[in-house]
């Protein structure tokens, strides 16, 4: 599933970027990022920039390329988390997820531990 969503500068900084981070995912080329994008995604468009964000809802028992690629972006985020990266959405997965959410509430949605649309928004970029 691919959609398009097309946004203004100031609800892109507000409402996404209101954090400093990099404006790619660090792991754009890797292998994580390509199959978990492969399965949704959508492309965020500023009067700038344009990039593209998973739209795989995540929570516990999840087991895909996504959670790879999620638990990646975790460690980047949240480093005391060292979760192993093997694609199963564990305990440690959920409690550094919520770690995560709390982190960045509201931007990064509710804290309740499913990375859905507000989560991924923050977590595909890199911390600077």
């Amino acid at each position: 599933m691919r959609s398009t969503v097309h946004l203004g500068a100031t609800a892109v900084a507000g409402a996404i970027l209101a954090a400093s981070v990099a404006l790619a995912p660090p792991a754009a080329a890797s292998s994580y990022w390509s199959q978990c994008i492969a399965l949704g995604r959508t492309t965020w468009h500023s009067d700038r920039e344009s990039w593209t964000i998973p739209t795989t809802q995540l929570s516990s028992g999840s087991n895909n390329a996504c959670v790879r690629y999620a638990q990646q972006q975790l460690n980047l985020w949240e480093p005391d988390a060292n979760l192993a990266v093997d694609g199963a959405f564990g305990s440690r997965t959920l409690a550094a997820t919520k770690a995560f959410q709390r982190r960045f509430s509201p931007i990064a949605g509710p804290v309740d531990g499913i990375i859905g649309p507000k989560t991924w928004s923050k977590l595909v970029f890199s911390p600077n």
